[in-house]
């Protein structure tokens, strides 16, 4: 979600300046949702990648592709930071028969579109893969606290074996407030803020004692 800061200078001399978030969504996303609707769900499990997780992640990847009661076509992308290293650190993926993703295409989105599950570990993307609908699912080791406000408020639930996978697999609902995270209409939105801003030259409606 996008946040407008702005710095507004305050008429009391006990303060500089006060300020203000106000949220207006984030338009490249709910963008890339709408190019994206009629893209058709291809039953994959997406895993997100990042550095300092992806031995294990990956790993984990294996075992869900190679678990007799899952079918789903499994797709592992990574981070931007792991592109060119990856066969080196994780040599077990090469013949996995994993889709590996080590480049910007196919986009993220599209990835998402075609999905149906997706895991990760700390990845902010999980978020943006919860507003495609996607069934998600946290897994349990180093840095996964970041995600651990989805798993409480019921967006996702916290795994940390393949048969707890396969145990929720098509049965876990999500709980995600999609506006709550996501502002709609949010190109819009931060137009109406500019042009606030222009005319009243504030934002902020609070008052001052």
């Amino acid at each position: 979600m996008v946040i407008l800061n702005l710095r507004i200078e305050a008429q009391l001399p006990r303060t500089d300046y006060t300020y203000e978030n106000i949220p207006v969504g984030y338009p490249y996303l709910e963008q890339s949702k709408k190019l994206h609707e009629n893209v058709e769900d291809d039953d994959k499990i997406i895993f997100i990648s990042q550095g300092t997780i992806g031995a294990k992640l990956s790993k984990f990847a294996i075992e869900v592709a190679d678990h007799p009661l899952i079918d789903s076509k499994i797709v592992y992308k990574l981070h931007p930071g792991e592109y060119d290293r990856w066969e080196r650190e994780y040599p077990w993926l090469v013949d996995a028969g994993i889709t590996v993703i080590d480049s910007p295409e196919p986009p993220l989105y599209e990835l998402f579109a075609e999905s149906s599950v997706q895991i990760g570990v700390g990845s902010t993307a999980v978020y943006e893969g919860l507003l495609f609908g996607l069934e998600t699912y946290v897994y349990d080791c180093e840095g996964s606290t970041i995600l651990q406000p989805l798993v409480d408020e019921g967006s996702a639930e916290q795994i940390s074996t393949v048969d707890q996978l396969v145990d929720s697999l098509g049965y876990y609902e999500s709980v995600f407030d999609k506006t709550y995270y996501f502002s709609s209409c949010a190109t819009q939105t931060m137009c109406n803020v500019i042009s606030r801003l222009e005319e009243e030259g504030t934002t902020y409606s609070g008052t001052n004692s």
